[in-house]
């Protein structure tokens, strides 16, 4: 009897897990065209994302906070017209910079209210006041406009933490195991975010390949076959249909050609 409650609840979690999942991608930002901006051909995006990573390591920051506003800065400019206007300095990218990092850090941070500190001492000079906090507010604002004030994906940190949840209820491993792991894949996240990898995987994918890594250089290549093995199977494709037709936009949410492709793994 024990053993079949045992099966039941095993059962009953795995599901959940899998429910999880779908809902996440449901709320993932789609691949970014890197061909809709110049600024993701020359060293524009590259350096702004570098920044952000300094700040947010200086500031400790949440660890989302530094995806999050990658995200929006990403999606920003993927969608503005910032190349028509003349008046694109170094100083207006950084303004624009500030201000993703500014919303994702209300979204993220404990103290939330950063505009201030930003303005004093982020995108001004201490001697030399360009923007004021009406300037990094109306910014804001243009960010959130421009975005349909979509702002809440779900971020690569989001999928690395699933997997490892994932990973910790099929093996059993101790916690200390699972930090190192996340640890390491998180080292690889950040070192690769500013790069062209980070841009061309969808968020779920570069968690899934940066973990994949981890696991690869301490020898454990299985965990990531068997968290693959997790996502094609009967129940997932039962769940996933079950969503898709409570779902008046399923089109949207499930908009692959293969019935149970919720990976793109030819990225990896």
């Amino acid at each position: 009897m024990k053993s079949v409650m045992d099966s039941t609840k095993s059962k009953k979690k795995l599901n959940e897990l899998k429910c999880t999942f779908i809902t996440m991608k449901e709320d993932e930002p789609e691949k970014i065209d890197t061909k809709s901006s110049e600024l993701f051909e020359n060293e524009t995006r590259n350096n702004m994302v570098k920044w952000l990573s300094f700040l947010c390591e200086t500031l400790n920051f949440n660890t989302q906070t530094l995806y999050r506003s990658v995200i929006i800065f990403d999606k920003f400019i993927s969608v503005s017209d910032l190349l028509e206007n003349e008046d694109l300095t170094q100083e207006k990218m950084n303004l624009i910079t500030i201000g993703c990092l500014s919303l994702a850090t209300k979204l993220e941070e404990i103290n939330c209210n950063y505009v201030k500190f930003f303005t004093d001492k982020v995108i001004n000079l201490p001697d030399c006041q360009i923007f004021s906090v009406k300037d990094l507010t109306n910014m804001e604002m243009t960010i959130l406009k421009k975005l349909k004030f979509k702002t809440l994906y779900t971020t690569s940190y989001d999928f690395l933490i699933y997997y490892l949840n994932l990973a910790e209820y099929l093996y059993n491993f101790p916690k200390f195991f699972i930090e190192n792991i996340k640890n390491y894949a998180l080292f690889l996240m950040k070192q690769n975010i500013n790069t062209n990898l980070f841009l061309s995987m969808c968020q779920s994918d570069y968690a899934f390949f940066c973990l994949q890594q981890a696991f690869i250089q301490i020898f454990q290549n299985d965990v990531m076959q068997q968290i693959t093995h997790f996502f094609y199977d009967d129940d997932l494709i039962r769940i996933k249909r079950k969503a898709a037709n409570n779902n008046d936009d399923s089109e949207r949410i499930f908009n692959r050609n293969s019935e149970v492709n919720l990976f793109s793994f030819s990225s990896f």
